[in-house]
């Protein structure tokens, strides 16, 4: 790691490596995820972001937070959970909530729903999701049947 602060990545890369195959640890994983994001090679960041997250500690947070950057802008919905719901007079809603210690912005919800007159869907986009929060969000769609056939997905989401 001393090579990595004094810029030499490359011997940085090559050490660690052969110190993770010999005794793999949430630091060597997580130095090796930002010498391969600073490559520009995202692929290999999120596999040592990921490896590095398994464990405990501040390393392993740090490197869950480094995965969820990389990876929430293919996987929104494994980050922000939805459960659809009808408030009174049937109109449809969806519960969300932020399961990352991360604020998210411009998440965009897709809401799709079976209704008498056919198919109805509407997009919304929250500004703001703040970490660890849950907030309701109108749909906009009126269901006459609680049954009818709904739903949720989160479809973009980017970290603030």
């Amino acid at each position: 790691m001393a090579h990595a602060r004094l810029g030499s990545r490359e011997q940085a890369r090559t050490d660690l490596e052969r110190s993770s195959e010999l005794l793999p640890t949430a630091v060597a994983m997580n130095e090796l995820g930002k010498i391969a994001l600073h490559a520009g090679d995202t692929a290999a960041a999120r596999q040592y972001f990921q490896a590095a997250a398994s464990g405990q500690g501040e390393v392993s947070q740090q490197a869950r937070q480094a995965f969820v950057r990389l990876d929430i802008g293919e996987n929104p919905g494994t980050y922000i959970q939805s459960r659809p719901f009808l408030e009174s007079g049937g109109r449809l809603f969806a519960q969300l909530r932020n399961a990352t210690q991360l604020d998210l912005q411009n998440v965009v919800v897709d809401f799709g729903a079976v209704t008498v007159d056919g198919t109805a869907r509407q997009t919304r986009v929250l500004r703001i999701l703040p970490a660890g929060a849950s907030v309701n969000v109108d749909s906009g769609i009126v269901l006459q049947d609680a049954r009818q056939q709904v739903q949720v997905r989160i479809r973009e989401a980017q970290v603030r």
